[in-house]
């Protein structure tokens, strides 16, 4: 996929080629609001498009798949509302480098506490926020984490059945979620996520 973006192919690639490998800089504002740069997945999305028949010829199996996410997975760290990162959430917007670990500590437990919601929602969010904070205070305080910038996760959720197991190599709780056949205009094949 780096490959065929990458490649020479006519002016404008080889200036958004160059936009993309080069630090921001104001001047460029129109053409990078102009090419949809300024939103990653849309401008990535967008170059796909435009190169799918080179990721035909360089693609050892000579096909592009195009594969999409439920909309509910996609979240953002801190302006979610409802749509709040979760167990099911695969893609995460404005994560800042402190987020990191209390993400990845998200991921390790939310298994955990999502069966307690049952009992009782808002007790099993604030013991599992709670926790969360403690582990990060204790194991990284350089981080200076404050509690009052904490993101809205959302630990709790129905339990269904749902295919799963921990990873044995960072303790995260991996779901297998189906992926139904679909049509995309600018692939060979591609497939939708179902809603979790």
């Amino acid at each position: 996929m780096v490959q065929a973006l990458l490649e020479v192919s006519n002016r404008w690639n080889v200036f958004v080629a160059y936009l993309a490998s080069t630090p921001f800089d104001w001047r460029y504002q129109r053409t990078y609001e102009m090419s949809v740069m300024h939103i990653e997945d849309a401008f990535l999305a967008s170059m796909v498009r435009e190169r799918r028949h080179r990721f035909r010829e360089v693609c050892p199996f000579n096909r592009a798949t195009f594969v999409a996410e439920e909309k509910l997975r996609h979240c953002d760290m801190y302006n979610g509302g409802r749509h709040n990162v979760t167990w099911a959430s695969v893609l995460v917007h404005h994560v800042l480098h402190f987020d990191l670990h209390y993400i990845h500590y998200f991921f390790q437990h939310e298994y955990k506490a999502a069966p307690l919601a049952d009992l009782d929602n808002r007790t099993a969010e604030d013991e599992a926020t709670a926790a969360a904070r403690q582990w990060m205070a204790s194991h990284l305080p350089w981080l200076k984490y404050s509690g009052d910038r904490v993101a809205p996760l959302r630990w709790t959720r129905p339990v269904r059945s749902i295919a799963s197991y921990t990873s044995p190599e960072d303790g995260v709780q991996v779901y297998a979620f189906r992926y139904l056949p679909a049509r995309a205009d600018a692939l060979d094949t591609a497939y939708f996520s179902e809603k979790p």
